[in-house]
């Protein structure tokens, strides 16, 4: 896709199409390299837009403290993240082994 303003910055715009009419679209700040939005469309109509923003470091990866998610244009979500916990163990029990896979 074409690149694009978006909140006064240039994005790269990144269209994933799954089939003609089933995409994901995201914009990828140009500066920065992080995701400042996608845009979920099934049958060639947007369903789920989620903006991105207030990165921060946690250990060596950026993530995202901030995320609105809407759904169909109507506000579903507005979230505020205080922190990631990313070192928790996971117990190898909570996962299924299926042979052939």
């Amino acid at each position: 896709q074409r690149d694009e303003m978006y909140n006064g910055q240039q994005h790269y715009v990144v269209e994933v199409k799954f089939n003609p009419t089933d995409t994901v679209r995201f914009w990828i700040n140009k500066r920065t390299f992080l995701t400042s939005k996608v845009v979920t469309r099934y049958n060639s109509r947007q369903l789920v837009e989620e903006e991105r923003s207030d990165y921060r470091k946690v250990s060596c990866l950026m993530l995202p403290f901030r995320v609105v998610t809407r759904l169909s244009g109507q506000r579903l979500a507005d979230l505020t993240i205080d922190s990631y916990d990313i070192q928790t163990v996971v117990p190898s029990a909570r996962f299924t082994m299926v042979a052939g896979e």
